[in-house]
């Protein structure tokens, strides 16, 4: 067990009381070895030993990410080798001194009830509410009534919910099972009502930009490899348009600051079937991620559409000679094509209302 620790901005410090226990907690992380890596994005942090003390620090003297943190003490309190209040006290500590990159802090630093922290393949929910220990079987049993099947609830500490995909594929939250979650939180009072919608709406911003983020991550890293090896990356019109996309949403999460081109395009992507989402193939993961994104947001695309042909319509006026004077690519299935606004609205307008019933 550990009898003490120090957190400073560049490392973690325990003390085992004696050798063989530093020792001990040293192989529970890292067996034989002298690193391990943090998700979401595979940082590396180092371990070392030395007497009965154990170290966590990044190479090179990097400083530590709040996350980092928060990854080796829910190891440690997992493993049984710290007590659950020690936690708590280098936690909020943790909060104080360490920049927070990859975690949602709801509603902000200083009065955070929920913390939200977005992987590939899950998503984790940590509550500071003191009664959510005492309720927290209730809230699992009726929050997993309204997620599919293919979604499991699990738990490693009595403060949190981890969402997780059954088959290990890529989640994303969408705003309807955000929307659920929330209602459960409020009606248990774990989320004062007023916040309600403010959850709903931090939480989908988040989830979708660190969701992208971290696809992007990996994504950049293997058209990197394959080209330092001589490799080609093919890139369709549908992919470049996509990542441009992906990397807007990377960096604030709002699918309703797009604009109306890529409120365009997104739609037509909304309508592929199944085999035109070759269009996205020849970049990692890009088919997909976007089988994934359209399944999970296609609600709040087919808004974004309405919102952006609205506020054309609004701003040219209702009159034929305003509309169609200006050309712009979209895509059909893997190839580009160009047709006039107009006709582009008409023909899109069109394939919604048979596809989607409006």
């Amino acid at each position: 067990m550990i009898l003490g620790g120090e957190l400073t901005t560049k490392q973690i410090k325990f003390d085992l009381g004696f050798d063989t226990a530093a020792h001990h907690l040293q192989t529970m992380f890292v067996a034989r070895g002298s690193f391990f890596l943090v998700p979401p994005y595979d940082e590396r942090i180092d371990i070392m030993m030395e007497d009965r003390f154990v170290f966590f620090a990044r190479p090179k003297g990097e400083p530590l990410f709040y996350e980092d943190v928060k990854y080796i003490l829910k190891k440690a309190l997992l493993f049984k080798a710290i007590a659950p209040v020690k936690v708590k006290e280098l936690l909020e500590h943790a909060r104080e001194i360490l920049p927070c990159v990859s975690t949602l802090l709801f509603p902000d630093q200083r009065r955070t009830l929920v913390e939200c922290a977005v992987y590939e393949n899950w998503a984790r929910f940590d509550f500071h509410a003191a009664q959510f220990s005492d309720l927290a079987e209730k809230i699992r049993a009726d929050i997993v009534n309204y997620f599919p099947p293919t979604i499991k609830l699990t738990a490693n500490t009595e403060q949190e919910i981890t969402l997780r995909t059954e088959k290990g594929d890529r989640m994303l939250l969408s705003h309807g099972s955000l929307q659920k979650m929330a209602a459960v939180l409020v009606s248990y009072g774990i989320l004062p009502p007023e916040l309600h919608a403010r959850f709903i709406l931090n939480a989908e911003q988040f989830a979708l930009m660190q969701g992208t983020r971290i696809y992007l991550h990996y994504t950049l890293y293997a058209i990197k490899d394959a080209e330092s090896v001589g490799g080609k990356v093919y890139a369709t019109y549908a992919s470049d348009q996509a990542l441009r996309i992906l990397k807007q949403l990377g960096e604030h999460g709002d699918i309703s600051a797009l604009n109306e081109g890529d409120a365009v395009f997104l739609t037509h992507v909304q309508l592929f079937s199944p085999h035109e989402f070759r269009a996205f193939e020849g970049v990692h993961g890009l088919r997909e991620f976007m089988e994934c994104f359209v399944a999970a947001y296609g609600p709040e695309i087919r808004i974004l559409h309405n919102m952006r042909l609205q506020e054309k319509m609004g701003s040219q006026g209702s009159g034929p000679d305003h509309i169609g004077m200006e050309e712009q690519d979209i895509i059909e299935g893997s190839t580009a094509k160009t047709i006039e606004r107009d006709e582009e609205y008409r023909l899109l307008a069109e394939r919604y209302q048979k596809k989607l019933g409006d």
